[in-house]
């Protein structure tokens, strides 16, 4: 995860404020989208780093990906990074940290398990019985 250092975040306070209020909308379950962007060495990861450190503290699963600085740029290398971080586990099995349809991943799990019990009861009972045609 991205880690912000124990020094304090000096001359960011406003693009702090406004990210932290994005985050806000975000927890009132608004669709919101923030860029950070600027030259190299200005301090965008170190922003970034202090706004996921507060986003953990509230709960917020926090994903994070990079970009590299390569001549030609590798499409959605940040979403690569970051996609496989939502089905990393954290071990613990009461822990819901996501939801898809308001449905945790383990009652998506029961639903496709029913889901396919079903159909193998359906599959065996249409399955056509064996006729003899000699012998008892």
């Amino acid at each position: 995860m991205l880690q912000a250092p124990a020094s304090k975040l000096v001359g960011r306070a406003t693009e702090f404020g406004r990210l932290t209020r994005v985050l806000d909308q975000a927890a009132a379950e608004e669709p919101v989208v923030a860029l950070v962007s600027g030259d190299a060495g200005m301090g965008k990861t170190r922003l970034v780093a202090e706004l996921a450190t507060v986003a953990a503290a509230r709960g917020f699963m926090v994903l994070y990906g990079r970009c590299a600085e390569l001549g030609d740029s590798v499409p959605y290398l940040p979403l690569a990074d970051a996609l496989p971080m939502i089905f990393r586990g954290t071990g613990d099995c009461t822990k819901v940290l996501w939801r898809f349809l308001g449905l945790s991943i383990a009652e998506w799990a029961l639903i496709w398990f029913a889901i396919f019990m079903v159909a193998a009861i359906v599959a065996a009972a249409m399955k056509p019985k064996r006729l003899r045609m000699f012998g008892p």
